[in-house]
């Protein structure tokens, strides 16, 4: 843990006081590496620390936070965008993780970068929701006859489409895990609880114990974890923000019950308390219902998580970090469809894969 400074930074903002140039060296190339460079010129800021600073690691910071500012007027464009193009049918667009915290300017999206929107829509609407946006210049990423099926078929969201132009690509969802799923979430409750978010009438967003419930959800039940370290900041930031109104904890643990996401709710819970030091009550980790979670599966979840949630750079990176990640990418398919549909998938992958290695 003792090279792995930008966790030392997120756990205890103060400790960057003490770090040398040789520390920030490796610290910026940690944090680019994990997409969180922006987010350092926030924790920077936040104990006055920048003045301190050799002028170039100031520069470097200013011009990450600039791109961070330029991603937040990237994606209110495309929302604006999307409402433009939809605005002739009667759907509610919510918009999820990065864009819904955009929206509402919460704290978590100051230094917040994107590859791409998520919204969610009700799924009688999906083929005339893609219709129009396919009309205002976006087109299918996925092409194949295969992938197609394989995504209007059996997952949580068509496939993603990305506009001609502008290059940004929107991932539409109908529901925050697959149908398939092991966990059978109620999205209509979601979705009923969702709220508005300025005067255009279509733009809604999950309540905040609804963002908090979809960001755990997609953390621990999809498999990819590039970005994991950045998701599970969101959650950090999200609890600090949320936990300090009244009722949060009985309201979040309610929701995951009702969701049947209590042990991706347990799991956000223990690695951001674990990792980044968020401050969870003992008590509410005691509360959630986790019967299937036997000791010695959370001895290997541990070893597994704790290798995964690091800066995606080599000074932290071992050979054990790839076969966690190998393992908990196989965990994330396996609880998204069951063996006899996860086996033929993943063997016509690796053949396509296969073939496009042949084929170059």
């Amino acid at each position: 843990m003792n090279n792995i400074l930008l966790i030392r930074a997120l756990r205890n903002p103060a400790a960057i006081a003490d770090f040398d140039i040789l520390d920030w060296d490796l610290l910026l190339r940690q944090a680019r590496q994990s997409n969180l460079l922006p987010k350092l010129y926030y924790i920077v800021k936040s104990i006055n620390h920048h003045s301190k600073l050799p002028d170039k690691i100031q520069d470097i910071l200013v011009s990450a936070k600039k791109m961070a500012d330029k991603h937040r007027q990237t994606v209110i464009w495309e929302i604006d965008r999307i409402s433009e193009a939809l605005k002739d049918i009667p759907v509610s667009v919510i918009y999820l993780k990065g864009a819904a915290y955009t929206l509402q300017n919460l704290p978590v999206s100051d230094g917040r970068l994107f590859s791409d929107i998520d919204i969610l829509i009700d799924k009688k609407l999906i083929n005339k929701v893609e219709h129009y946006l396919i009309l205002n210049g976006w087109v299918s990423v996925k092409q194949s006859n295969y992938d197609q099926k394989y995504y209007r078929k059996w997952m949580h969201e068509i496939p993603p489409l990305k506009h001609r132009r502008r290059l940004i690509v929107v991932d539409i969802h109908h529901n925050i895990l697959p149908p398939t799923a092991k966990f059978k979430t109620n999205i209509d409750l979601l979705i009923d609880s969702s709220m508005h978010v300025n005067e255009l009438n279509n733009v809604r967003v999950f309540s905040p114990y609804g963002m908090l419930i979809h960001s755990m959800a997609h953390l621990f039940c999809e498999g990819e974890f590039n970005n994991g370290l950045r998701d599970l900041v969101d959650i950090d930031e999200l609890i600090r923000l949320f936990s300090k109104e009244k009722g949060f904890w009985d309201e979040l643990l309610d929701l995951a019950n009702k969701q049947n996401l209590n042990i991706p709710l347990f799991y956000g819970l223990r690695y951001s308390r674990k990792i980044l030091s968020t401050p969870v009550p003992e008590d509410v980790i005691r509360k959630i219902s986790v019967s299937q979670l036997f000791r010695v599966n959370l001895v290997i979840m541990d070893r597994l998580f704790s290798r995964v949630f690091i800066p995606n750079h080599k000074s932290c990176i071992k050979h054990s970090v790839y076969l966690a990640k190998f393992f908990l990418y196989i965990r994330g398919h396996y609880l998204r469809m069951p063996l006899h549909l996860l086996i033929p998938h993943l063997m016509i992958k690796l053949f396509t894969v296969w073939n496009d290695k042949e084929s170059h």
